[in-house]
């Protein structure tokens, strides 16, 4: 499913409405609270969702008409202690189990989601609470077996390990700018094998083209960059030889 492009009206400011603009502004909307059964956000009600707990519940988010980020608030009442559990439509990643959350008597969590069309799933992405923010960092980690193509909107860091001399691919960034860190180790045997770059990926002209380390296991760090207007993957930084 297609997202729309977002159109954050500023003050002060006239911008002209395009094809696939869709308006966008902050707006509160409240959580019904269902204990013991399932509290469902519907993002067509708003941007920041507010789920006051008096009991234990799973949290869900309705996605018929997904927005690419959404944001629940996790009010404890006076008990505190509650139990709020992710639903099917929550992907939990970066090795964490369980939303985080205070169970404090009337504390105050505030849990950050963007929509993955890959998955059909709003993503936990970060949580604040007690005046500190934790981010996810998702890392995937993959053995090429064949074409293998990375998902940028899921993880900020790729642990492969090449099975062959496969073909790398990564699907388009989600913002200018934004950065995403490929970590290459060489088989423990069979190798060395050596990554064949998508049309995604581009070089420059000072790293022109990259070279694996070629040891039993060694490991390489490239840092790429994606570029909104040429819509693609620069290849900006490369490390090798650890391990």
């Amino acid at each position: 499913m297609a997202l729309a492009k977002p159109l954050v009206l500023v003050s002060g400011k006239r911008q002209r409405l395009q094809s696939g603009d869709a308006l966008d502004y902050q707006r509160q909307f409240t959580i019904t609270f269902t204990g013991g059964g399932t509290s469902t956000a519907n993002p067509d009600n708003g941007d920041l969702g507010i789920l006051t707990c008096t009991g234990d519940t799973t949290l869900q988010i309705d996605v018929t008409n997904p927005r690419y980020s959404l944001t629940i608030a996790i009010v404890m009442d006076s008990t505190g202690s509650r139990t709020v559990t992710a639903g099917s439509n929550i992907s939990l990643t970066g090795g964490i189990t369980n939303l985080l959350y205070d169970t404090s008597v009337s504390a105050t969590t505030y849990l950050k989601f963007i929509y993955s069309s890959t998955l059909s799933k709003y993503v936990l992405v970060a949580s604040t609470y007690a005046t500190v923010t934790y981010f996810i960092t998702n890392v995937q980690s993959i053995t090429t077996s064949g074409t293998t193509t990375l998902d940028s909107t899921l993880y900020v860091q790729f642990n492969i390990t090449l099975g062959g001399s496969h073909t790398i691919n990564i699907n388009a960034g989600w913002y200018d700018g934004q950065a995403i860190t490929i970590k290459f180790k060489q088989a423990a045997a069979g190798g060395p094998y050596s990554p064949v770059f998508g049309s995604a990926i581009r070089f420059g002209g000072d790293i022109t083209s990259y070279t694996t380390s070629t040891g039993a296991n060694k490991q390489d760090y490239v840092g790429l960059k994606w570029n909104l207007t040429d819509a693609k993957w620069d290849f900006i930084a490369v490390n090798r030889g650890f391990g």
